[in-house]
Formats: C-alpha cells, structure tokens, sequence
C-alpha cells in the first residue's frame, strides 16, 4: 500500500471510530427518549380511552330515562321505545368508533359481584365480536371497583383468556341522584395498536436519529481532518510543515522497505533570502515564500510532497522517482522560480538551490536528509563563490 493507499485507510479509520464514539453518544439520549416516549404513548392512550368514555357516559346521562328503561328492561321487545333508543346509540357508539382508534366501545350494567351484562355495543351486529343486549361476562376486578366506588378508572395493558390483550378506561354511568349507578362505559384500546403506535415511533426515532448520527459523524470528521490538516499546514505557505514532512517521510521510507521503491528526496533553500530580508523588509519575504511555495506544487506531481522545512528552507518528497528524473524537477523549478517576478523587488530574479538524495535501503531517515542537506550545501557554497564579488553581497559583508 503507498503512502495515499495509507493516508486514505488512515482517513478510514478516522471515520470509522467517530461513527463509533457518535453512535455511543446518540444510542444513550436515543433509549431514553424512546423509553419516555413509549411511556407517554400509553399513558396518551390511557387519556383517550378515558376521555371517550367520559364523552359517552355524560350523553347518555343526559337522557337517562330511556337509558335507565333499557338498562331495566330484561329483552328488546320488537317495536318498542327501547329497542328503538337501542338501535339509535349503538349507532352513535358505532359512528364514534369509526372516528377515533379504540378497538371496542360498549356499556354494561352490573348483575352480581361476579357478572356483568352488556347494553350497547359499537360492533357491528353481524360480527362476531358483537355482544348483543342482555348477553353476560364475567366481572373483573376493576370493572368491580368502578361499580362500587363510583369512580373512573383506566387499567393497564391486561390480558383477558377470552378477549385478549387490551388497555380500558372504564367509566360510570350515573343515575339522576347522583349516586345510583346505571353502568360503566368501556373503552378498549388493543395491545396490538398499542404496539403498532409504539413500532411505528421507533422507526421514526431510528430514522432520526441514524440521520443525526450521520450528520454530526460528517460533520466531526470534517472538522478533525481540518484540525489534524491544520496541525500539520504552514500557515503562510499553505504547504505541510516540519511535523507533517517527517509524518510523510517516514511513511514513505517505510513503503520504500516493503515494496524496494525508491524515493528521491529535495531540501530546497531560497538564495541571498536574508539579503531580501534586510534591503526589502519581511512582509516583502513573505511574499517570496509564498510564490515559491506556489512555483514548487506547480512543478511536483504529487502536490502534498511539498513541505516548509523551516524559515526559508523547503523539502520536496518525489515518490517512485529516480535521480534522472528528480534532475528534470530540479531545473524546471528553478527556471519557474527565476520567472517570478515582485514589484518590492525591483524587478530583481530569484533563484533557489536544491540539493537532493536518493533514497536507499541502507540509509536511515536521518542519513538521507543529511545527504540532502550536504548537496544543498555544496550547491550553496558554489553560488556564493560566484556571487561573492558583487557589490549587493560585498556591503553585506
């Protein structure tokens, strides 16, 4: 693997164990709100069943006569008031059904501690869930409790060995004292609603919170190879610094071993910089550096190989290069850099030396810069030779 096969499976990496430390993060928040959701799922559910039975239980009290005439009435005698009154609010009961979620609606009056009988019932008369007037169950502990004290209760999800799984609000039917009691409304909400509610909310939150997860996953990972990239930029030059030249260095020497492909090192030194420096100011150095940071990712196929070694010193990584090759570099950066041209200068070329090394596997990382670095130095004190008798560098002296 190359050094960008390896600065991509680094970069994987990276993104793999944000995914991981985010998908902690949100997995926490996320059971909590999907364990208080769940919880004011029923309990809205509780609020309903109740709600509607209590909507219920005050028509019918409204009319309680006729209510109470077939609450007492022992059969639906064909023609009758009562049988009319009946057909009439199970219709209602039905209507009301139909708009609301509630598995069954229905009312019943007590026959004994034991048993109850059923009065109206919202189910379609043909059905087989249909419970038709006067028809019995038994009396469970609740629907007991409602009848003796009077007062509205709501249970939880409870199973039935006849009916099944069901969540009711259970709700009195007064009588015109106040005090007697003409029944209890039923309103059923089925544990498979419940459940469908409750799946059909943790998709929503799965959804959610994958796509949070998601985004603030991309979002940390931009940010971090922002700041890792940051860490290893030179500010001025926008070219790696010292850190991130060693980083890429060692990598490359360690591919260099694995797969015997040789490298060719290039530590580059900007001439008579000090002198420029000094005659044109800093700011005018600056820009010097910055144009020839731009010269060199022009002139390098691999951009990112470039490097700000320090004050006005560069290094360039040539990967799977030869020296021949390296040499064509060499020359077409510095004619680029001779082409440069700063007003601040007055109108005066620049020139650059650059000594270079070729990597070997007997040579540890110190050595090759080393070996770069004495190149540069024999090229440098070849330029000063020549340069030594002009009057610029003979007042510099």
């Amino acid at each position: 693997m190359g050094f960008t096969g390896r600065l991509l499976a680094w970069k994987r990496k990276v993104l793999l164990l944000l995914c991981i430390v985010v998908s902690i993060a949100v997995l926490v928040p996320a059971l909590y709100v999907f364990s208080r959701s769940k919880t004011m799922l029923v309990q809205e559910t509780k609020d309903n069943a109740e709600q509607i039975a209590q909507s219920i239980a005050i028509f019918l009290q409204q009319d309680q006569g006729q209510y109470a005439s077939l609450v007492n009435a022992d059969s639906l005698v064909p023609g009758s008031r009562e049988e009319a009154y009946y057909h009439r609010m199970n219709d209602m009961l039905q209507a009301i059904k139909a708009k609301t979620d509630a598995t069954f609606i229905y009312t019943m009056s007590m026959v004994d501690m034991h048993s109850a009988r059923y009065v109206l019932d919202a189910e379609q008369s043909s059905s087989k869930l249909f419970s038709p007037f006067g028809s019995s169950d038994a009396m469970n502990p609740i629907e007991l409790t409602v009848f003796q004290t009077g007062k509205p209760m709501v249970t939880d999800v409870e199973i039935d060995p006849i009916w099944g799984a069901f969540l009711t609000a259970y709700v009195p039917i007064r009588g015109s004292d106040g005090s007697s009691m003409l029944g209890v409304v039923g309103v059923d909400y089925s544990a498979a609603f419940l459940q469908q509610r409750i799946g059909q909310m943790r998709w929503v939150l799965i959804l959610g919170f994958s796509v949070l997860t998601i985004l603030f996953t991309f979002i940390l990972y931009i940010v971090t190879l922002a700041i890792l990239g940051k860490a290893g930029m030179d500010d001025l030059t926008s070219l790696g610094n010292k850190r991130a030249f060693n980083h890429a260095l060692t990598q490359l020497d360690d591919d260099a071993r694995r797969h015997d492909c040789p490298f060719v090192l290039c530590m580059l030194d900007v001439d008579t910089f000090k002198i420029i420096n000094d005659v044109h100011g800093h700011l005018t150095g600056d820009k010097v550096l910055s144009q020839i940071a731009k010269t060199l990712t022009e002139c390098v196929d691999w951009p990112k190989g470039c490097f700000r070694y320090g004050g006005d010193e560069f290094a360039i990584l040539l990967p799977s290069t030869s020296l021949a090759h390296a040499e064509l570099v060499r020359n077409e950066i510095k004619m680029k850099v001779e082409q440069i041209t700063l007003a601040e200068l007055d109108d005066k070329k620049l020139s650059v030396s650059i000594g270079m090394a070729q990597w070997q596997r007997t040579l540890s990382i110190e050595e090759l810069i080393s070996q770069a670095d004495q190149d540069l130095y024999e090229q440098k004190r070849a330029l000063w030779s020549n340069l030594k008798s002009t009057p610029l560098i003979r007042n510099q002296q």
